[in-house]
């Protein structure tokens, strides 16, 4: 992977039944949406600064705030450990891809023919390894 990337990621939690306690349910993680050269989008934000945490928390959605369930932190090198262990960068990665109002934004990535089992195995770990903010 290039070295572009801030060393934790961070994850909006836009619904409150996908915590449980100091636990993120692992669909919070799932891609959504429309496959993109080849890959589906999980939308995170990359945490170079404070800026990236309140650009997530601040963000609205049909005049509320979007992530009701709050912000998670995930550690890239432990990403990357999740790669490594599973064997599945042909499967999984992810990316820097600024949008419009957020600098920090980004995507993990599942590659759109991803066996299901093993989508909802990267999204448990990441579930396991993530911490509110």
């Amino acid at each position: 992977m290039p070295d572009d990337f801030a060393d934790n990621l961070l994850k909006g939690i836009p619904r409150k039944d996908f915590v449980f306690g100091n636990s993120v349910h692992f669909a919070a993680f799932s891609p959504s949406g429309e496959v993109v050269n080849g890959w589906k989008e999980s939308s995170i934000n990359w945490e170079d600064d404070d800026g990236a945490v309140e650009c997530l928390l601040m963000k609205e959605k049909g005049g509320e705030l979007h992530f009701r369930g709050g912000v998670v932190r995930v550690s890239r090198d432990k990403v990357d450990g999740i790669i490594e262990h599973f064997k599945v960068d042909k499967e999984f990665s992810y990316e820097r891809k600024p949008i419009e109002g957020n600098e920090y934004h980004g995507n993990l990535l599942f590659a759109e023919n991803i066996k299901s089992e093993l989508k909802r195995t990267i999204c448990g770990a990441l579930s396991l390894i993530a911490r509110f903010v």
